[in-house]
């Protein structure tokens, strides 16, 4: 299911893609979802993506979630396989600031075994001028500042490859009950 803050929920005639009628099951190779329409509802100043996960074992580069204006505005949520931890990244007015969920010492939290589920969240918000990611609903405790200012109306969003006009980065694992929010949630409410 996909949710958003509003109650609209996308995704109901993509049934192919759902693994027992419930999770998303996104092959690694060339599976995503374009959740078109859905720019709408974002806010790129301040908003959560929250998801459950369950990774096949990751050794690259993915994507769970990305939304772009252009080379100069984007907002990712990436599995980075080579070093085993996940990372938010937000670019906006050409400057890039990321966190990882290994930051300041944490755990990473995250093993891609193909039989555990996580629950994600990632959060940003331009006027408390940050940037945390969570797992299991523990954040980092570093949270990222110094964020740029966004420019352009967002283009694309996808569920599992990197938003682009050639789609990259593709998943390979499951994904459940995805929620995106026009608001930053705190730890508490995550």
């Amino acid at each position: 299911m996909l949710k958003l803050a509003n109650s609209r929920v996308l995704g109901n005639n993509l049934m192919n893609l759902f693994d027992n009628d419930y999770s998303i099951n996104f092959d690694g190779v060339d599976a995503y979802m374009n959740l078109d329409g859905l720019e709408g509802d974002l806010d790129e100043d301040e908003g959560t993506v929250s998801l459950w996960v369950r990774m096949d074992t990751e050794t690259a580069t993915t994507r769970l979630f990305s939304v772009i204006t252009d080379a100069n505005n984007q907002l990712e949520l990436l599995w980075i396989g080579a070093n085993d931890y996940l990372r938010i990244k937000y670019k906006a007015g050409g400057s890039s600031k990321s966190l990882n969920s290994a930051a300041s010492g944490q755990p990473k939290g995250v093993t891609p075994d193909g039989s555990t589920w996580y629950h994600i969240a990632a959060t940003w918000s331009k006027s408390a001028d940050q940037i945390e990611i969570y797992v299991n609903g523990s954040g980092t405790g570093s949270p990222t500042t110094s964020l740029g200012d966004w420019a352009g109306a967002l283009d694309k969003t996808y569920l599992g490859a990197k938003a682009d006009a050639s789609p990259s980065g593709f998943y390979d694992g499951l994904i459940d009950e995805v929620a995106v929010y026009n608001t930053a949630l705190t730890e508490v409410q995550i």
